[in-house]
């Protein structure tokens, strides 16, 4: 059997540096997952407020009969609210009023608004099926463009979105003023 020479033996028992190597080597995995544990908690309360105000603006939308200018300036404000603490610029609202047909049900839009350019992309094919003739739905859909708190690293920029869709309270369809 071969013997390893003292000085070689000697050096691999030492362990002086040994912690300070193990920390180097966990410490970047570590900051590695906490902030990627932040970014995924910003993003799940991101979420839910996003859908918050459109649930809101879809419900605040449909509780008059007929949607005045000043009413749809507050309607938009309480959106910017819901979304607090996050920046109201990267908010996009749109709202739809999709009638349907009272002879054969079919859907088409009655009046259309905007918060910061949103839009309801295809709001007849996403109505279809959600009223009886003569009725109506609103539709909201609300966008987030949402920056990474520790900026662009990997992802960039994420876009969200919610739906979210109410009928009328007090008449068959919110009138436009």
């Amino acid at each position: 059997m071969m013997r390893l020479p003292h000085h070689l033996v000697r050096c691999l028992r030492c362990t002086r540096g040994a912690a300070l190597t193990e920390f180097v080597l966990i410490v970047p995995m570590m900051a590695l997952m906490l902030t990627g544990v932040v970014e995924a908690t910003a993003l799940l309360r991101l979420d839910r407020k996003l859908q918050n105000a459109a649930y809101a603006t879809a419900d605040l939308t449909t509780q008059k009969p007929i949607l005045k200018n000043a009413r749809l300036a507050d309607i938009f404000s309480a959106a910017n609210l819901v979304i607090q603490p996050y920046l109201e610029q990267g908010l996009s609202v749109g709202i739809s009023s999709v009638v349907f047909d009272p002879d054969d049900g079919s859907p088409s839009v009655d009046w259309a608004e905007s918060l910061r350019g949103g839009v309801v992309a295809d709001a007849t094919g996403l109505a279809a099926g959600l009223g009886t003739p003569g009725s109506s739905v609103v539709i909201v859909r609300a966008q987030y463009t949402y920056t990474p708190l520790f900026g662009n690293l990997v992802f960039g920029d994420i876009q969200l979105e919610e739906v979210a869709f109410a009928h009328p309270r007090r008449s068959a369809s919110i009138m436009r003023e």
